[in-house]
């Protein structure tokens, strides 16, 4: 399955888990808009797909270790707009951590204006684990929004 084709099934299944959670939601056309999805007629939701990757490293001590990465491109043709979207969603899958994936949603302030996002197994339980699934920020935002 290609990469496109793997980021449209995850997207698809996101989308899924939005109405479950109550959403009103429509997708976006990928040739003009800035984001994906539009939540409830106002929120905008920018959907990233990566995989986690091994890589052997050597450390200061000239001891190999093995490291987990992912990397999501945040911008779009080499572009970060600010206004694009208000909840950037990285969804990880495969995950070596998790049989269903693991989906992070995040606001747009937390990542900023940097054009990649490279998460590793330590920054994710240090750094990005409180994003895990974080539909009640979803739903606040559209409420207050």
């Amino acid at each position: 399955m290609s990469h496109v084709e793997q980021h449209e099934r995850r997207l698809t299944t996101f989308c899924v888990r939005l109405k479950q959670h109550g959403f009103r939601l429509k997708r976006m056309k990928k040739s003009w808009s800035t984001f994906d999805i539009l939540l409830n007629d106002k929120v905008r939701v920018e959907f990233k797909t990566s995989k986690f990757t091994k890589t052997v490293t050597q450390n200061g001590t000239n001891e190999n270790y093995l490291r987990y990465s992912c990397d999501f491109n945040i911008q779009r043709h080499n572009i970060v707009k600010e206004d694009g979207c208000d909840f950037y969603v990285l969804d990880f899958h495969p995950c070596p951590f998790s049989l269903s994936g693991l989906t992070l949603i995040v606001p747009k302030d937390v990542i900023g204006k940097k054009p990649t996002v490279c998460i590793t197994f330590r920054s994710l339980i240090n750094k990005w684990a409180r994003f895990s699934n974080d539909f009640g920020a979803l739903k606040d935002f559209c409420e207050r929004a």
